[in-house]
């Protein structure tokens, strides 16, 4: 076996694809919708366990979740603070493939709750 086979470059790859659900637009005290596309990981596809973390401003800023029986097809969270938050899915066992998207929250700059 070789070195290709046990760490491929294309581990750690950002191949699943997240968007703002235009239904929800983010702002502060609404559910945020992000929709997720599995497609760039094919023909290998995902596995679970996985993680989401989304991490704003502020202490209560972040926020994380693990999905262990099956991949979402959505992320939902409520910013408590505007800004810009970054929202990441990810693997937690194989490490191939992860999702970023930065997030413009919008609404009160101070934090609520």
């Amino acid at each position: 076996m070789n070195i290709d086979e046990l760490s491929p470059a294309y581990i750690g790859e950002d191949r699943i694809l997240l968007s703002v659900d235009p239904s929800t637009p983010p702002r502060v005290g609404d559910v945020c919708q992000i929709n997720v596309d599995y497609s760039g990981c094919e023909p290998e596809g995902t596995a679970v366990p996985m993680e989401m973390v989304i991490q704003g401003e502020g202490a209560n800023g972040f926020q994380e979740r693990t999905f262990r029986r099956r991949r979402p097809l959505q992320l939902l969270f409520v910013p408590t603070i505007a800004g810009e938050h970054l929202v990441i899915l990810r693997e937690i066992n194989h490490n191939r493939w992860l999702g970023r998207l930065r997030v413009a929250v919008v609404g009160e700059k101070s934090e609520q709750g």
